[in-house]
């Protein structure tokens, strides 16, 4: 604390919280005399005027002595706040920025993770269909090579017989290397560990920052707002009809007697 600010907590010295009651029994007075007021004739009319008078005098009492009371402490209240936002506006500018940043690159990671999420699962469809065209050709070779193999045996002479059977021999090779391709693909088609998107809760320090969607709006047609979200302004009202406004769509301005008391 510094000398100065020490000196106004010294110098701050509230007067006595005395008469305060006294003030609530005159006011305890005027209201039981309310209660029990019957404007009947020119002569209670004044009475009762007088006693609007007494009613106005006491508020202004009361009011100088409560700013009295609390003017001291709340200027010092209002001059520590203000201290107070002056030594932590750097912060709060920090902390925007910093929070700012973290949510950008927490954004930006997302969107990286989903793009390779895509991306991998695009190659394992395409992997896979590989992997579909080759067992199908390899059914198709084996297929072939048996019905080459039975048509041999039924109508090939001895020569032509080997002559086939090395044809057979040769076509079941081939079927063993695409059997051989369909595993390859396969395996190289084989589901992958997905990249998982960075955890919304990050720690470092033994601080925790967590990062949230959080739904907000921004006004694009004020006119296609529903009326039960628009606030009526009720000062710019009042102020318009003070400055003459007595037809407002939407409002019955009319007038109101209301009684005026001023005290000398």
């Amino acid at each position: 604390m510094t000398d100065a600010m020490a000196a106004k907590i010294d110098a701050l010295a509230l007067p006595a919280v005395t008469g305060l009651t006294e003030y609530r029994g005159r006011a305890e007075e005027i209201l039981t005399w309310a209660k029990s007021v019957k404007i009947t004739d020119g002569e209670s009319l004044g009475l009762a005027v007088a006693k609007l008078g007494e009613i106005a005098k006491a508020n202004r009492e009361a009011e100088t002595r409560r700013k009295t009371l609390t003017e001291p402490p709340n200027h010092w209240v209002k001059s520590v706040n203000e201290t107070i936002k002056w030594v932590v506006a750097p912060l709060a500018e920090a902390e925007v920025i910093v929070k700012r940043a973290v949510a950008a690159w927490q954004e930006a990671e997302r969107r990286r993770v989903e793009e390779e999420r895509r991306r991998i699962e695009a190659e394992q469809r395409r992997m896979q269909e590989e992997a579909r065209q080759a067992r199908l050709a390899e059914e198709a070779a084996t297929r072939e090579a048996e019905a080459k193999a039975k048509a041999t045996a039924e109508a090939a002479t001895l020569p032509e017989f080997y002559e086939r059977m090395a044809e057979e021999e040769e076509a079941q090779r081939q079927a063993a290397k695409a059997a051989e391709t369909v595993k390859t693909v396969e395996a190289a088609s084989a589901p992958v560990v997905l990249p998982v998107a960075p955890g919304r809760t990050m720690a470092s320090g033994g601080t925790a920052a967590t990062v949230r969607q959080v739904w907000t709006f921004e006004v694009t047609n004020l006119a296609d707002v529903p009326r039960v979200f628009l606030r009526l302004n009720e000062t710019t009202i009042r102020e318009a009809i003070v400055a003459g406004a007595r037809e407002i769509p939407g409002l019955r301005i009319f007038p109101e007697a209301v009684v005026a008391v001023r005290t000398r």
